[in-house]
């Protein structure tokens, strides 16, 4: 049995993927003081944010258990698209369905060193945030809050998209115009327009307009933490929302200290009001990998 902690812990020491196979043979059953009445139905919301943000749901209950272990396997697997595909976009259906730009040549530059090229550079976390204070605040008003909800976010990159898609001067056009990059309904359909939040490589922090001419980082920030603080007051339990973030950053010269101290400790949660819990490991403070 693991739990929270130690399965984060396993996922450290032993890698994701190394995990996810291992756990084909582990099978999941009910305590034996638990009966299946008393057993509550699990729903897990994964976001997956990469050129476009994703969305997929699934529930596991007393009636299937085994669905839990599926579902932990498709979390520990997911894979960056430049780690399924490559520096190309044949065959990512993620690509074709949100009708992304066609990539240039400069798209495809790889730098000395790099693992791969600019195609699938820059997550769109700022998305992603914005989805999930929508999957929450629908939480609240359906009433669904008064069990416990766990939020995990794990990311190896810093908060900025493809800088040609992006609202900065000098990002590869005369034009400061976002590449307009829409969630999906489920996740509230705004049409993201700029990563809204990025950082310098000695970790200096820049809020960037969308193209309206609004910074929408801060107010994605104002609106998740309200998000969260109303799920905590909704729930029936003691410490009924927990929040976690692993940040292992991208292997360059950048500041990642810097970066997830001033992200994950100003710009995104702030749990100072509303009585839930949060806690950020990133890869500086994480124990030595074994083997």
């Amino acid at each position: 049995m693991l739990s929270t902690e130690a399965f984060r812990d396993a996922v450290i020491n032993n890698s994701s993927a190394s995990l996810a196979e291992t756990l084909s043979d582990f099978e999941v059953v009910l305590l034996p003081d638990v009966s299946a009445d008393e057993a509550q139905k699990v729903t897990v919301y994964l976001i997956t944010y990469g050129n476009a943000v994703d969305y997929a749901k699934t529930s596991s209950g007393p009636n299937k258990p085994q669905k839990g272990m599926d579902v932990a396997e498709r979390i520990l697997d997911v894979q960056t698209p430049d780690q399924i595909y490559g520096n190309s976009i044949d065959g990512n259906s993620l690509w074709q369905r949100r009708d992304l730009p066609d990539p240039t040549a400069d798209d495809l530059f790889q730098g000395s060193g790099r693992p791969s090229s600019n195609l699938y550079s820059g997550p769109e976390m700022l998305g992603a945030l914005m989805g999930l204070e929508h999957l929450l605040s629908e939480q609240v008003a359906a009433g669904d809050a008064n069990g416990f909800t766990y939020v995990a976010m794990t990311t190896d990159g810093r908060p900025e998209r493809r800088a040609w898609w992006d609202t900065r001067e000098g990002a590869g056009s005369d034009s400061l115009v976002g590449e307009a990059v829409p969630l999906l309904k489920k996740l509230g359909g705004d049409p993201i327009t700029t990563s809204g939040l990025i950082y310098n490589q000695a970790g200096d922090a820049f809020y960037l307009e969308d193209n309206s001419g609004d910074l929408p980082w801060p107010v994605m920030q104002r609106q998740l933490n309200a998000a969260l603080d109303a799920v905590a007051k909704q729930a029936a339990c003691e410490d009924g929302l927990e929040v976690d973030v692993v940040a292992m950053g991208d292997d360059t010269d950048a500041n990642f200290p810097a970066i997830y101290g001033d992200l994950f400790s100003d710009k995104t949660f702030d749990p100072s009001s509303g009585g839930w819990s949060y806690a950020v490991q990133d890869s500086y403070g994480l124990p030595e990998f074994d083997g």
